[in-house]
Order: C-alpha cells, then structure tokens, then sequence
C-alpha cells in the first residue's frame, strides 16, 4: 500500500477535494523522502494540487521510487 500523496490515483482524489479540507490534509501528511525527488514540503504539495486541479489528470514521477511513473485519470 503505497502513500496517497505520492500515487497519481491518490492526488486525483486529493485534487478534487474543497481547498479548506484539502489544507487541512496535507498539513497532517506523513510526507517522506523517499527520492530526491519527492515532496516533502505539505505547502508545496498543496499548491501544485491546486494548481493541477483542472488539467484533468494527475502524474507522479519518481516520487516514491526512482524510474516510476503513475498517472490517474478520472
């Protein structure tokens, strides 16, 4: 069972949550280094959800494990 905030399925629904209760989650996140590429800051999390929210897809990559990539489409 992999980490919500670093699977593509995991951010789609995170994505679509209301900014209020989305905050609220990822401020309470265990974020993780897991690569150097991995976000660990919850603000930055939170910003680029917001910011993706409409683009119709989430994409993860190298987050979790080098060389993986995941993506999510509602």
């Amino acid at each position: 069972r992999l980490p919500a905030a670093y699977t593509a399925t995991g951010r789609l629904f995170m994505a679509h949550m209301e900014e209020k209760e989305l905050y609220e989650y990822v401020l309470h996140l265990p974020l993780k280094p897991y690569t150097n590429k991995s976000i660990i800051d919850p603000y930055k999390l939170f910003d680029k959800l917001v910011l993706e929210k409409d683009q119709g897809y989430q994409m993860v990559e190298e987050e979790i494990e080098d060389g993986l990539v995941s993506l999510a489409v509602p």
